[in-house]
């Protein structure tokens, strides 16, 4: 099982075109992923959730195949309208931005990796992958493996959003399953402050593979609020790691919401770096049906006067399954640290 699923997802990352300037990314990404195992019930951070929809023997060819560049099943007259919410809106069908579905403000704001400029560019690959380190798993790796364009929203010192950016994923029913790796970087410099809100949604609930990657870092004194909505149908498996390096008195306060699909697994990992930073983390999980929902989130106080708060809420229905494993690192050199959970 392990060897047919990482021989053919690595098949599928050479299958396509890919940014010249990440080709190291790239090529790590591979290297790590070729190496690694598909985690079992052995593993200890999988150990309750089951990647047999994904990579069992039934199911491991089924998602080696690129997500469509168009498809016509895509309905933008339907997309979602979260009520009096006013915000600029980016939609992203299928890992690619759908430009007449967006709003102009959003276009503007957001850089495509694959429209980057060269200084852009050297941002990117300087960042991309040092916000993970060393706590990402094989989806990660993965998603190294396989990017080839991506999302970039840089805020510069002292700015300030004034509406929120909202970004809308889209998957649509192909006839084929299909798999995506989309990656977001967001860097808030000085004194910044922003509002994001990442909504994943499908059309026609067709069956495919989502693996999403959010690395953002939150400069000194700035403040970052963060929405991620996981509203996606019951045959989407969807793998999600958001990993945020908070500076020198830096906030962060995210929300998170899971209503499952038939595989649902989200890591949240906070770093607080730097001395004086806060973070508040909520979220809430409502499976149904046979869905199974897998939260995994890690709060690391590596300096003092540092403050967390994190509270959880868990509904489930029917005959699914929910798993919910938070911790939280104080480190030797984090002295007066307050965090809760």
């Amino acid at each position: 099982m392990t060897a047919d699923f990482i021989k053919q997802h690595l098949a599928l990352t050479n299958s396509g075109k890919s940014l010249s300037w990440l080709s190291a990314l790239n090529e790590r990404g591979q290297a790590a992923f070729a190496n690694a195992k598909v985690p079992t019930r052995k593993t200890e951070n999988w150990k309750y959730t089951s990647l047999n929809l994904l990579a069992g023997d039934d199911n491991v060819a089924k998602f080696a195949n690129a997500a469509p560049l168009t498809s016509a099943n895509f309905d933008a007259a339907s997309l979602p309208v979260i009520n009096d919410l006013n915000a600029m809106r980016l939609v992203v069908v299928n890992g690619q931005v759908d430009v007449d579905a967006s709003d102009q403000s959003a276009l503007d704001l957001v850089v495509r990796f694959s429209d980057a400029s060269t200084e852009q560019q050297a941002q990117i690959t300087e960042q991309l992958g040092s916000i993970i380190g060393e706590r990402g798993h094989l989806f990660n790796q993965l998603n190294d493996a396989s990017i080839n364009d991506g999302i970039f929203i840089s805020v510069d010192r002292n700015q300030r959003l004034e509406v929120p950016l909202y970004i809308c994923y889209v998957h649509t029913k192909e006839h084929e399953a299909f798999s995506t790796h989309t990656r977001l970087l967001v860097l808030l410099d000085v004194n910044a402050e922003a509002t994001i809100v990442e909504e994943y949604r499908d059309q026609g609930n067709g069956l495919s593979f989502v693996n999403h990657v959010s690395e953002i870092r939150v400069g000194d004194n700035a403040k970052l609020t963060h929405y991620r909505l996981q509203m996606m149908q019951e045959n989407i498996l969807h793998v999600g790691s958001t990993h945020i390096d908070l500076q020198r008195d830096a906030q962060y306060q995210g929300f998170h919401l899971g209503l499952g699909t038939a595989l649902t697994r989200n890591d949240v990992v906070i770093n607080h770096n730097v001395g004086g930073s806060h973070c508040e983390l909520n979220g809430v999980y409502v499976p149904k049906n046979k869905q199974v929902i897998d939260f995994h989130t890690s709060i690391d106080h590596k300096a003092a006067y540092c403050t967390s708060d994190e509270v959880f809420r868990g509904i489930m229905n029917d005959h699914s399954k929910a798993i919910f494993n938070g911790r939280i690192h104080i480190h030797p050199d984090a002295q007066k640290t307050l965090a809760q959970l």
